[in-house]
């Protein structure tokens, strides 16, 4: 995603921080743009930020405390967190674009033998030519804020509506 982003958002030459002439006829406009997001599924969390998703101890990169894959006695032992199945979204601790990307750090200054434990804990994938990492996509992709979620993903396609559906179904059939 990066050579993508860079692509479009080069330093030098014609990009969308620099501008792009559009013509049409004799009418020429300059145009330039800022990123607005990636549109994504829970597979594309995982391809684009390097998101663990469901498999990781963390499954949700934009919260600080929700937690899956961990018993209700470790959840009771991390100060503030939440299992999955919260309801109650005052209970959500959201991380914010810094603070998402110091996890990330924290992950990539750990000792080597350190970092897969790390990385799973906080749900973040370890990639040095990422999107997350160090550089300057970090002034131009949002991780928090352009994490856009696809709604037929995640509420009708294996997701909340389907699930309430299916558990209509089997209680009418049964």
């Amino acid at each position: 995603m990066t050579k993508v982003m860079a692509v479009f958002f080069a330093t030098a030459g014609p990009s969308f921080v620099n501008g792009v002439h559009i013509c049409k006829g004799a009418t020429t406009r300059l145009i330039t743009a800022v990123f607005g997001g990636f549109l994504m599924d829970e597979k594309a969390h995982n391809q684009v930020f390097g998101s663990k998703g469901a498999s990781g101890t963390k499954c949700c990169m934009t919260c600080k405390n929700c937690y899956n894959r961990v018993s209700d006695e470790a959840i009771d032992e991390i100060d503030g967190a939440i299992g999955i199945s919260e309801w109650d979204p005052a209970k959500f601790n959201k991380h914010t674009n810094d603070s998402l990307h110091a996890a990330y750090d924290a992950i990539a200054a750990a000792d080597l033998g350190e970092q897969a434990e790390l990385s799973q804990f906080l749900g973040i994938k370890l990639n040095p030519l990422g999107i997350l990492a160090p550089g300057r996509f970090r002034s131009i992709v949002k991780p928090v804020d352009h994490m856009l979620r696809d709604w037929m993903h995640i509420i009708v396609g294996n997701g909340v509506a389907i699930t309430e559906a299916a558990l209509l179904v089997g209680k009418l059939v049964a």
